[in-house]
């Protein structure tokens, strides 16, 4: 079998801009380890496009493993659907801010290839903060109050956060603590129609690693993101992988109610959620691999990719060869680092 797998950092989407390290780090985490767990799929031949500006030799120890480079003139998009034209399967990792993930997945179902990701309707959906909101809303789900930046009304009991509707993680997120730092971020913004606004809550920022599949989902482990501030500006320091915490009913409640509200959804989705002690509030969810893969198959054992293609014509077999080990993924220093938790 031939996959295709397009990491969109790393694999040339910014061909033609400067390469933000801790970007590059996100994406080489993730990269690394999908082709890692593919690579063992037996038969399985992997390609995958690679920014000519990045090293390529981790690569070189697959030997089922095919660099495309990518350098400044390359029209990516039209590489990309040939690519999808060759290969029987195609694993997408981009952002959803400014469509990206979108037109990518759009491409793949517009060709013969398998898309190894949720629909595009989907991705679509979930990309937009706002639309997840409202849909969510409907559906009696516990979310974070979420409205536009230009219908916001300011309350002064409140600490909000502003961020963009499509954004991704941390990426160009504010802490606004009074109206003054309000209007001086507002200044900031290339964009301000495209930004929305929501309460900050105080508790632990926790991730969920899933799989889902025509309107169920899979719990695969929780996760917990570290987050930085740094003057008001939020950003994504770490992920600890499979956290020591109860998979609770309420986490598989919430797993299964999003599965009932996007039925798009498929194969691995990341869900942020904050723990405030007495419940859990959504955030958003991330239709695509999420930094904690990185640290999936450490913590637990299992091999994720395999079970994405098992999804295919069945149900995945999250049998955990591996247990009471978290593990510390860094984008800064782009490593992953395993503990024990008992």
């Amino acid at each position: 079998m031939k996959i295709f797998v397009f990491e969109f950092i790393t694999g040339g989407g910014l061909r033609k801009q400067p390469l933000p390290e801790s970007l590059a780090n996100e994406g080489e985490l993730m990269l690394q380890a999908l082709i890692s767990d593919l690579s063992q799929i037996p038969q399985s031949e992997l390609y995958i496009t690679r920014d000519s500006r990045l090293p390529d030799q981790l690569f070189h120890r697959f030997e089922n493993v095919e660099i495309i480079k990518i350098t400044q003139d390359s029209e990516i998009q039209s590489i990309f659907a040939e690519l999808c034209r060759q290969c029987d399967a195609v694993w997408p990792i981009a952002p959803e801010s400014d469509n990206v993930l979108l037109d990518f997945s759009r491409i793949v179902e517009s060709s013969s290839a398998r898309l190894l990701n949720s629909a595009a309707g989907a991705v679509k959906l979930a990309g937009n903060k706002l639309l997840t909101y409202q849909l969510l809303t409907d559906s009696k789900i516990s979310v974070i109050n979420t409205q536009k930046l230009s219908d916001f009304q300011w309350l002064d009991t409140e600490i909000y956060v502003i961020k963009p509707n499509d954004g991704v993680g941390c990426e160009n997120c504010f802490l606004i603590n009074n109206q003054e730092q309000l209007k001086r971020v507002v200044t900031l913004l290339e964009e301000p129609d495209d930004y929305i606004v929501q309460p900050f809550i105080q508790g632990r920022a926790i991730s969920l690693s899933c799989l889902f599949k025509n309107s169920r989902g899979w719990l695969i482990c929780v996760n917990e993101q570290k987050i930085n501030i740094v003057g008001q500006k939020l950003s994504l320091e770490a992920c600890e992988v499979n956290i020591a915490m109860k998979k609770s009913e309420n986490l598989i409640n919430i797993i299964d109610d999003i599965a009932q509200a996007i039925p798009g959804l498929w194969g691995y989705v990341g869900i942020d959620l904050i723990d405030t002690g007495n419940g859990y509030v959504f955030l958003e969810i991330n239709p695509r691999l999420t930094t904690s893969y990185a640290g999936i198959k450490q913590a637990l054992g299992l091999n994720v990719a395999a079970n994405v293609f098992q999804l295919i014509a069945g149900e995945p077999d999250l049998k955990v060869f591996v247990e009471d080990v978290a593990v510390s993924v860094s984008i800064n220093s782009a490593s992953v680092t395993a503990r024990s938790i008992k």
